[in-house]
């Protein structure tokens, strides 16, 4: 899988997305083919940074999300056990799932998601934060 920034404040290392700086920031994803299969369709996801206080930065530094790459399914670790709404959406926002969870830790299906990459995006009370799923099927 390759990740490029289409526009905006960020840059690509691997597949580590930093973001530099405030507005709109579009990353674009493909996976070329090779004699088994077909090249992945390219996905362009966009989202838009806005300034905060550090409470999502600590918020997600405190989320893990194992195993990573997924098969069947996927364990979503939180800092607290409030109220959360958990969705797994693709490159172009298309939701496969949307929860409401409490608790600290929850798994989630992902053995009928094609393989791909995906984001979880938690919202908790006013915080929203995203990390990356990649699901890959043996």
């Amino acid at each position: 899988m390759k990740y490029m920034v289409v526009s905006g404040n960020a840059t690509i290392a691997g597949d580590m997305l930093s973001v530099t700086g405030l507005g709109t920031v579009k990353v674009q994803a493909a996976q070329e083919g090779n004699l088994q299969y077909a090249p992945a369709f390219s996905g362009l996801v966009s989202f838009d940074v806005e300034e905060n206080t550090g409470i999502e930065q600590e918020f997600a530094k405190q989320v893990s999300i194992y195993p990573n790459p997924a098969s069947n399914s996927v364990m979503v670790s939180m800092p607290d056990s409030g109220e959360k709404q958990i969705r797994i959406v693709d490159l172009i926002g298309k939701t496969y799932r949307h929860y409401i969870v409490f608790g600290k830790e929850v798994s989630l299906k992902t053995d009928d998601l094609s393989n791909g990459l995906y984001f979880i995006q938690i919202t908790s009370k006013n915080i929203s934060i995203a990390k990356k799923l990649v699901v890959k099927h043996r």
